[in-house]
């Protein structure tokens, strides 16, 4: 599995002078910090940027599909991208489309995971929410470019340690600004849940589908000349 590192609160700390956070965390700190992750898959980690989710542009998008593209032609079963949450289902959205919008599905599963909490915290989610998604990106079913599994989105499934939903990519939005489970389906289920232990073992619990599209050889990119007028 790939971890691919863009930013946002699972790479931050808090700053105690000023009471921020500041993204700082590099990705070996985040397989440091989470030693249990070797128990689910040989992982390679890779730094695209360490970013708000709010500075993610289009070439972004772009730089993360070709990246995901490198990890399945080496032969990696799932990529994990880390993002800030704030715009992580727009992310979510735009690797579903890349890979999925011409009727194909990608070579592998890829999940897009963050943290409403920093990982200083007593209260982070972060440690869960990474174990949960790379446990799916390793094991989770095949994708199959229908409902909405092309790319997905694995957080927090209600406040409380031990669950967290995985939800398709590109019908989920962030509802809340500080709940764990600020992630919700708009107009779909949710795809399966992930039940950790205390040891961070993992548990899938997910419906079989049988993929029936061919899998696409490369990701759709973006133009990211193109401008979008937005009016309020």
């Amino acid at each position: 599995v790939w971890i691919l590192h863009t930013g946002g609160t699972i790479a931050s700390k808090v700053d105690y002078v000023t009471g921020a956070v500041a993204a700082r965390f590099e990705p070996e700190e985040l397989l440091d910090a989470v030693p249990e992750l070797a128990n689910h898959a040989r992982i390679r980690a890779k730094k695209l940027g360490n970013m708000w989710s709010d500075d993610i542009r289009v070439r972004h998008w772009n730089e993360m599909m070709i990246e995901a593209k490198h990890a399945f032609d080496s032969g990696a079963s799932g990529v994990v991208i880390t993002h800030g949450t704030d715009t992580m289902h727009y992310s979510a959205a735009a690797a579903a489309f890349s890979w999925s919008g011409m009727g194909l599905r990608p070579p592998g599963r890829i999940v897009f995971t963050g943290s409403q909490r920093s990982s200083d915290r007593g209260s982070t989610d972060g440690t869960e929410n990474l174990l949960a998604a790379v446990h799916w990106a390793a094991h989770g079913p095949e994708p199959t470019g229908e409902h909405g599994d092309a790319s997905v989105i694995i957080m927090h499934a209600d406040s409380n340690d031990g669950v967290c939903a995985v939800m398709p990519g590109c019908s989920s939005r962030k509802f809340h600004s500080s709940k764990r489970s600020a992630f919700q389906t708009i107009n779909s289920e949710q795809l399966g849940t992930i039940h950790l232990g205390r040891n961070g073992e993992c548990t899938i619990q997910t419906q079989p589908r049988t993929p029936t599209r061919d899998i696409a050889s490369e990701p759709i990119l973006f133009d990211d000349s193109i401008r979008i007028l937005q009016l309020t």
